[in-house]
């Protein structure tokens, strides 16, 4: 009794297992050999390969014991390997000639290509606008917390907005000296003109972090 008898699943020969698996519409699953199963999805479209190989096996060439032909076709079957001639005839008659490699025209864009500009242009479009938001956010907030000290400190928002920049462009320390009011000429500060407040004197050298704006203990 044939396997195939016993088995409702197994078939006689190859072209049966490719046949009926382009006959029951993806319920049946062939298990073939590779070699084999590459040459046929090259010319059968509607067939695919799933997985991985379950075993890696080479094939050989049987001859008689003591055979006198053994040695000059293992150097002739190296020869081959070293030059690359036996994968230049497998790519040639298995995705060349007989109909090969019609599948992969007719995938076309379907096939993985490479990451180009135009592919990731997207991401770079996002880190820019993402950049200009912050810078847009750090200016809006650093012009608030000018006016907020001007407000403070009751002195012109040009000033204090000139004195933050000079500190923030020395790019040296995150603290220095707290701000302490003294006099222009003897006169109190709040008596002092707005064109004379940039004469304005500030001493003190207790220091304060210019993050929290908390004198430092």
């Amino acid at each position: 009794v044939a396997v195939h008898e016993l088995n409702p699943w197994s078939v006689r020969q190859f072209p049966d297992g490719y046949d009926r698996v382009q006959r029951d519409n993806g319920l049946y699953a062939f298990l073939s050999e590779s070699t084999s199963i590459e040459y046929v999805t090259e010319r059968q479209c509607d067939l695919t390969q799933v997985g991985g190989l379950l075993d890696s096996k080479s094939y050989g060439i049987a001859l008689p014991p003591g055979s006198k032909y053994k040695d000059s076709l293992d150097v002739a079957i190296l020869t081959l390997q070293a030059t690359g001639r036996l994968f230049i005839n497998k790519q040639k008659w298995w995705k060349e000639k007989h109909g090969g490699g019609r599948c992969k025209e007719e995938a076309g864009s379907g096939m993985a290509s490479a990451l180009n500009l135009t592919n990731v242009g997207g991401v770079f479009v996002v880190l820019i606008g993402g950049m200009g938001l912050a810078l847009v956010v750090a200016i809006f907030e650093f012009l608030g917390e000018c006016r907020e000290i001007s407000k403070q400190d009751d002195l012109p928002f040009k000033l204090v907005l000139r004195q933050e920049l000079q500190f923030v462009f020395k790019c040296k320390g995150s603290t220095k000296p707290v701000r302490k009011k003294i006099s222009v000429d003897g006169d109190d500060v709040d008596d002092v003109d707005d064109d004379d407040r940039d004469e304005i004197i500030y001493g003190g050298s207790d220091g304060y972090n210019y993050g929290t704006k908390h004198p430092i203990t």
